[in-house]
């Protein structure tokens, strides 16, 4: 792996492990509070992060492969996939979200360094690269990590 794609795999890693430490001391009544997304509870933002890993690497596999892509729009993915959890525990969702940090890394792991520099476009961001797609997923994990936090100490 190169030095560039280690550091990505990295960062990638670190985003989770910091989500995982942060959700363990969760209690059963701080995840029903109200998060900072408007609608959202402090489990339904973590519903959501269950589901962004999928999103990305639709788009990671269009650029990699040179496919036309779909994608749906990010506001009518995000209410069908919180949705489509909504009775899921917590225990479910954080299954998944593991499932989902293995399918990610692995297919990091595949990908080539030449194709971190590979375009796609965006819906919202316009022309990005490969790289750019992969780091969507700690900011993406970060921002949501502290609408949790301010869910929890009912912000």
């Amino acid at each position: 792996m190169t030095d560039r794609r280690a550091e990505l795999r990295a960062t990638i890693v670190a985003a989770y492990d910091r989500l995982a430490s942060a959700l363990d001391g969760i209690g059963a009544d701080e995840w029903r509070r109200p998060s900072p997304n408007e609608g959202w509870t402090a489990k339904d933002t973590l519903a959501h992060l269950t589901t962004i890993d999928e999103r990305i690497r639709a788009m990671v596999r269009s650029a990699l492969d040179g496919s036309a892509t779909q994608v749906e729009d990010i506001d009518v993915f995000n209410a069908r996939k919180v949705e489509e959890r909504h009775a899921w525990s917590v225990a479910q969702l954080r299954a998944e979200l593991e499932q989902q940090r293995a399918t990610s890394l692995a297919l990091v792991d595949r990908t080539g360094a030449d194709d971190l520099d590979r375009p796609f476009e965006h819906p919202r961001r316009g022309r990005v690269t490969v790289e750019q797609l992969w780091r969507i997923i700690p900011n993406h994990i970060a921002a949501h990590l502290r609408d949790i936090e301010a869910a929890r100490a009912g912000a």
